[in-house]
């Protein structure tokens, strides 16, 4: 008897993706795959596009009119993914055509703008490709909606269709990684109904990547990017907020929705459905990671997410500083909070707070240096307010 078709099917292969900021430095990003090729020779990296790309589309399809900001960009691009390869010129051609579409009043087109705002990635992926056959690697570009991958929903809530991806999409990849191919596959976006370019939102590579694994049948995904682990707090905010090793799905789930940043919801959400662990990697030391999967623990210590500031009153004061506090001390008592805290509003698994601060750096380090160490745990469902009658309830 001939050995089984499960015997001669290749395992599922390792899925990377690397962030718009990492390929900044290409030069690391080419030795990370190496390194991993060496040990996991079926690799599929996904890409976002390069830094500030599709900012500078989406600004583009806001001026519909500006036919000569929309040639800067696209002398920008032409400079920013060289060698200028036949296929990142074809890229290019497409983007001239459809600028010059919207300037002749096709901003109406529905379908117009996701395939401008999906050029970044496209533009992105061909490049890196080039940049590992460069370097001696084999690499083959995966456009995400060309290889299958379908996305169902409206432009609000996007999402990737798997049993309807499965079986077109595992075929393009599987196509792509033979001899030991890298493919290079294109986050942010999919194939929508008709064929049509459909994109999955900001942050949508995470959720390419998710999804790309969960088809595929890998265990997890890793996530690289410049700034990593994750921490107690933003670090461009607060300097000295503490590493966080691992994340439960439900915390981290959290977390993403109420925008902090590195964690996309959709992609947690997957993740957590799939049961597709997470490592969220530094590109410059793969031993600074924070990892989220089955049996991970929650930190001790406070999560801070800084929240979009609250309305000014009829008093006209300036926008409160809104902390959202999650785990570890999230419930101190009011009289042990700084004395700029106005308004305490304590919900299930968090605590939000409102800071008579107009500089939230300010108010980030106050709040750290309140709250770590404490265990004291408020009412669920409660409102306070501090001054006077601190400790009162304002239900």
């Amino acid at each position: 008897m001939t050995r089984s078709r499960v015997a001669r099917s290749p395992g599922p292969p390792t899925v990377i993706k690397f962030g718009g900021s990492t390929l900044t430095t290409p030069g690391r990003v080419v030795q990370w795959i190496r390194r991993t090729r060496e040990r996991a020779p079926r690799l599929v990296v996904v890409v976002s596009a390069r830094a500030k790309v599709t900012d500078a589309l989406e600004r583009a399809l806001d001026r519909p009119g500006d036919t000569a900001g929309h040639q800067r960009l696209l002398t920008r691009l032409r400079r920013l993914h060289r060698p200028l390869t036949p296929e990142i010129r074809g890229e290019l051609g497409r983007l001239r055509g459809r600028f010059r579409a919207l300037e002749r009043g096709g901003a109406s087109d529905p379908d117009l703008r996701p395939a401008i705002s999906a050029t970044g990635e496209r533009l992105a992926a061909e490049w890196m490709a080039e940049q590992l056959r460069a370097n001696g690697l084999p690499a083959r570009v995966l456009h995400a909606d060309r290889a299958g991958l379908r996305v169902r929903g409206g432009p609000a809530a996007p999402r990737v269709n798997l049993p309807g991806s499965a079986r077109e999409f595992r075929a393009a990849a599987r196509a792509a990684l033979r001899h030991g191919t890298v493919a290079i596959l294109t986050g942010y976006l999919g194939r929508g109904p008709g064929g049509a370019v459909r994109t999955l939102g900001r942050g949508g590579s995470d959720y390419t990547a998710v999804a790309c694994a969960a088809i595929l049948g890998a265990r997890d995904v890793v996530l690289v990017k410049r700034d990593a682990p994750l921490r107690a707090a933003d670090p461009a905010l607060l300097s000295g907020a503490a590493p966080i090793p691992e994340l439960s799905y439900a915390r981290a789930g959290l977390l993403a929705r109420l925008g902090a940043r590195a964690l996309h919801p959709p992609a947690i959400a997957l993740a957590r459905r799939t049961r597709i662990g997470i490592h969220i990697t530094s590109l410059h030391d793969p031993s600074r990671a924070t990892r989220i999967d089955r049996g991970t623990r929650d930190p001790d210590h406070p999560i801070l997410v800084l929240l979009p500031a609250a309305r000014a009153g009829p008093d006209a004061r300036p926008p409160a500083v809104r902390v959202a506090v999650v785990g570890g001390a999230a419930g101190r008592t009011p009289s042990e909070l700084p004395p700029t805290v106005d308004r305490i509003r304590v919900l299930r698994g968090l605590t939000v707070l409102e800071l008579g601060l107009g500089d939230p750096v300010q108010a980030l380090a106050r709040l750290h240096r309140s709250l770590v160490g404490g265990a004291h745990r408020l009412r669920q469902g409660q409102a306070y307010s501090t001054g006077p009658s601190v400790g009162r309830s304002t239900r």
